[in-house]
């Protein structure tokens, strides 16, 4: 097997692991976004992550709860990662994200509207893409 092929299975590979996992797809998210400030991987952003997880994928929990100090990037996960990542999986999905403030809302929501931009995502998630009709800041809309 030639390197170029075994590059290809590679990617291949890894982007089904980020499809899958939501711990893998964000921190390859965050690299997408920000490029040469990579997210160093901590504990807290595994654990939130994982439990983020076990909920999506037990429908007989509603809710949890993330309690951490301030700048543990919770909000971020939930609010930036969590609907892209939703969205890739279904793009008819419907996601109400709020914030004690208006203006936070609005940067996360083009925030996530970036990483939906990113070519990493654009190649994980082909049939997820931004309407042209409908992106303003407080609201957003998938093809």
């Amino acid at each position: 097997m030639g390197n170029q092929t075994r590059m290809q299975l590679d990617r291949k590979i890894a982007n089904a692991v980020y499809r899958r996992s939501f711990p893998a797809f964000v921190y390859a998210g965050y690299r997408a976004l920000y490029p040469g400030n990579p997210l160093i991987a901590t504990w807290h952003i595994d654990y939130v992550c994982s439990q983020i997880e076990q909920l999506l994928g037990n429908p007989g929990v509603k809710r949890l709860v993330i309690n951490l100090p301030p700048r543990k990037l919770k909000s971020f996960i939930v609010s930036v990662f969590l609907p892209a990542w939703l969205l890739g999986q279904n793009p008819s999905t419907r996601i109400i994200c709020a914030s004690y403030s208006e203006d936070l809302a609005f940067k996360f929501s083009r925030d996530c509207r970036a990483l939906l931009e990113t070519t990493f995502y654009k190649r994980l998630f082909r049939g997820t893409r931004l309407s042209r009709t409908k992106a303003s800041e407080s609201e957003f809309l998938t093809t």
